[in-house]
């Protein structure tokens, strides 16, 4: 990349850990672009940022990423600025809704939250992405994926709207999983245009997501995740470090955990599965698109 990056799109940017990678980044000088769904919560931290970091260079960009036509028109507002886009983040995500819900479209809201808007937000960017090159997208995952196997696939797959048994857990791990479908793809897809596409798993962060969750739900989600617990502004530094590396290496499509390389799991290199996986997510918002 070009040092730093010039212009970031960040979702779940007001909360959590995407509240201290937006601060680290601000710092940075970037033009920064955060996703926002309540106005006023927005204004108040890009009013905050501003004053921590000297940066005027920071936007809001109104998305509910439970709604398609949402994630939609925020893209669509992006791209009639005509201008390039050369790092996105796509950081937000749901965990542990402890009763199925489903999106404004009818699917299931941690895989429409989670994955249905970063497959259909960075689909859209892709037009500014090409002319931010040399970009990086940064997709943020969980090693919680290796939950679902090889035997549940199919039926996980077959019942990805959950309409049949609901499991917020096995919800979120799919999500997680199709991310990383996604990276791959997009990896092969951008990688001769200087665009480099890979996943991140942060580790378990104390977060307010993580607060609300039980004794026997952190340590189902620690018996697939690597690394101690740790702070929202030392997952941030993890963030900042992908960002940082440099081009040339043309490290894309991999996985990366606590500042190195990981090895994804087989079913996370199945083409079956992927293709499986990416020809639903195609279909399902192929209107918005």
């Amino acid at each position: 990349m070009k040092g730093t990056p010039q212009t970031a799109l960040l979702t779940g940017g007001t909360s959590g850990i995407g509240k201290a990678v937006a601060k680290k980044l601000a710092k940075t000088g970037v033009k920064l672009y955060l996703s926002y769904r309540d106005p006023d919560k927005a204004q108040a931290f890009i009013d905050e940022l501003k004053a921590l970091s000297g940066n005027e260079h920071i936007y809001g960009l109104e998305c509910d990423l439970g709604s398609l036509s949402s994630v939609a028109d925020m893209a669509n507002q992006f791209l009639a600025r005509e201008e390039p886009l050369d790092l996105l983040i796509n950081n937000a995500g749901i965990l542990g809704q402890k009763n199925r819900t489903v999106s404004k479209d009818g699917y299931e809201m941690t895989l429409a939250v989670n994955y249905l808007s970063t497959y259909l937000l960075t689909i859209k960017l892709l037009p500014a992405i090409r002319r931010g090159a040399p970009a990086k997208i940064i997709n943020v995952i969980s090693l919680f994926y290796q939950s679902i196997t090889h035997e549940d696939f199919p039926k996980v797959i077959k019942d990805f709207n959950a309409t049949e048994k609901y499991d917020p857990y096995r919800q979120y791990a799919l999500s997680k999983l199709a991310i990383f479908y996604l990276t791959i793809e997009l990896s092969k897809k951008l990688k001769s245009e200087l665009i480099s596409v890979n996943a991140l798993h942060p580790g378990m962060v104390f977060t307010r997501m993580s607060k609300n969750m039980s004794f026997f739900s952190r340590l189902r989600l620690k018996l697939f995740r690597t690394g101690d617990w740790s702070s929202p502004e030392q997952a941030a530094e993890k963030y900042l470090h992908l960002c940082s590396l440099p081009q040339a290496d043309n490290v894309t499509g991999r996985l990366f955990s606590d500042n190195h390389l990981c090895e994804p799991t087989p079913i996370a290199l199945n083409q079956a599965y992927s293709k499986t996986m990416l020809d639903l997510s195609h279909d399902l918002v192929r209107d918005y698109l």
